[in-house]
């Protein structure tokens, strides 16, 4: 038996692919490079990160892009010995919208991007049918009166190896409800010689359900299925601590079992999640040639029985970086900017950028999923960065939502600092003088949406509870969940500091 969630912690909008006995997932990772993580598993419990669609910062500029802009919603797929993974890049400076990459190898290296200019809107996928022929969908905002995020579900022809369309576009839905709220995240399938039509509506937060319809010609029309939606939590109400399920994607594994994965959330107080939305999969027959999610059950289960290779080894969620064990894929940092940081005998060494956590650039630190409810997350510090700088531990959600503990630097002063910034303003500050030749640690203990931070250098202590709720996309919006590092704070590029030791233990 494997627990969900599958991909705990800010793994949002997956997308899977399997080929012979291996499975691939990708996920949607907004602001944050390398971007469009690639799992693999061969029995869908054991996964390893592999590589990243997104690598090289000469594919994609990620400069300007606000908090929850940048990579939305990707699709895997795979067809004759090549894998293809369309995606959109929202908001910045840089180039923008839909575009397709390849790859051989979905370890990478991948492709440069080929922009596709005239597919609007977000959510695209590519569904290849029996005969070889590329259809691709999106979803694209389609206001009417009493309906302001209405949307059109739209279909085309698409040819992958010159990366264009062709033929004429049909909108193929506008969600199952009269006046839908964001009918997105469209896949296709054909299965039993019928087209199925999967897509997320309701808006990802509580409401989010899926929906299926099918058709007998790819173009439709698409009769929705009466048991919609097929599978949702939003009628369970807040005493239930998963919600927001939706977003999903079908897939068989090679004994003809069905699957699928989505996203989901999870409170422990009823109102607010703190680790983003994350990655679950849920079984699914089929009936009457309709699928059915979860049968018998009709939610996502807190535990799915994988097929046998499987073993009951749940996401550990333990990080760690010290003089012998450098970062690795997954450690991540804001958008694409230069790099900031250096491994070597004596640990990690950041050198500031000039950008701070609430510029919309990249600024020195380097970040880390949380993947439990209950974490300690430690940093030590040999060598602070000089004035004017803040060196420490950062819990972020975005430029407006974060909290920093470590030491600051100003002049010939020196102190330790706990400071919760929400909503752009700095809203609680805790601070003691210390001395600037003593070493600092750092460490912060996360209880579901609580926590202690504790920053000590030498006989000083500074101590503050943190209301992690700050962090939370009820509070702070967007789509992205909580990543957690070692930062230098400084306007001006150049101070370093050293990390003697960074880790995250699940508790």
């Amino acid at each position: 038996m494997r627990a969900n969630p599958l991909l705990p912690g800010f793994h949002p909008d997956p997308s899977m692919c399997r080929v012979g006995d291996d499975f691939y997932l990708v996920t949607s990772t907004f602001e944050y490079f390398p971007g469009l993580p690639i799992y693999h598993s061969r029995d869908l419990s054991n996964w390893t990160l592999i590589g990243h669609a997104i690598h090289d910062r000469d594919q994609v500029d990620f400069e300007g892009v606000k908090g929850s802009g940048g990579m939305f919603a990707p699709t895997l797929r795979y067809h004759e010995g090549t894998f293809f993974l369309v995606c959109t890049l929202m908001h910045g400076r840089g180039r923008r919208g839909s575009f397709v990459i390849t790859a051989s190898d979905p370890a990478g290296p991948w492709s440069e991007p080929a922009w596709l200019d005239d597919a609007p809107g977000i959510d695209p996928s590519l569904f290849f049918d029996d005969d070889g022929t590329c259809w691709y969908t999106g979803c694209e905002l389609n206001p009417v009166p009493g309906a302001p995020e209405q949307t059109d579900i739209w279909l085309q022809r698409f040819d992958p190896a010159a990366a264009r369309f062709v033929g004429e576009r049909t909108v193929i839905s506008h969600g199952v409800l009269r006046g839908a709220r964001w009918a997105e995240g469209p896949h296709l399938y054909r299965v039993d010689g019928e087209y199925v039509l999967l897509h997320a509506e309701g808006g990802t937060e509580r409401a989010h359900a899926v929906m299926v319809s099918k058709a007998s010609a790819v173009t439709g029309p698409y009769v929705p299925h009466a048991a919609n939606p097929v599978l949702t939590h939003r009628h369970l109400g807040r005493s239930e601590p998963v919600y927001g399920v939706g977003h999903a994607d079908l897939f068989d594994d090679a004994d003809g079992r069905w699957w699928a994965v989505a996203l989901a959330m999870q409170t422990y107080d009823g109102a607010h999640h703190v680790r983003g939305r994350e990655t679950v999969i849920v079984p699914v027959e089929w009936e009457d040639g309709w699928p059915v999610f979860a049968p018998g059950a009709g939610r996502v289960p807190a535990l799915v029985e994988l097929p046998a290779l499987a073993q009951d080894s749940p996401w550990r969620g333990r990080a760690h970086i010290d003089a012998h064990e450098a970062p690795d894929g997954s450690w991540v940092q804001l958008r694409t900017g230069a790099p900031f940081w250096g491994h070597g005998p004596s640990g990690l060494t950041l050198r500031a950028t000039g950008s701070v956590l609430t510029d919309r650039s990249t600024p020195a630190f380097l970040c880390h999923r949380l993947l439990t409810e209950a974490a300690r997350i430690e940093v030590r510090i040999a060598e602070t960065a000089p004035a004017p700088a803040t060196t420490g531990l950062a819990l972020y959600q975005s430029e407006r939502f974060h909290i920093v503990a470590g030491v600051r630097r100003a002049g010939a002063e020196c102190s330790l600092v706990v400071e919760t910034v929400a909503d752009g303003q700095t809203v609680e500050t805790l601070t003691a003088s210390a001395r600037p030749s003593d070493a600092v640690t750092v460490t912060v203990d996360i209880d579901r949406s609580s926590a202690t931070a504790r920053v000590v250098a030498g006989d000083t202590v500074v101590e503050a509870p943190l209301d992690l709720t700050v962090l939370s996309t009820e509070r702070a919006g967007g789509f992205v969940g909580t990543m957690l590092g070692p930062v230098i704070v400084a306007d001006e590029e150049g101070p370093a500091a050293l990390f003697t030791r960074v880790s995250i233990e699940p508790r």
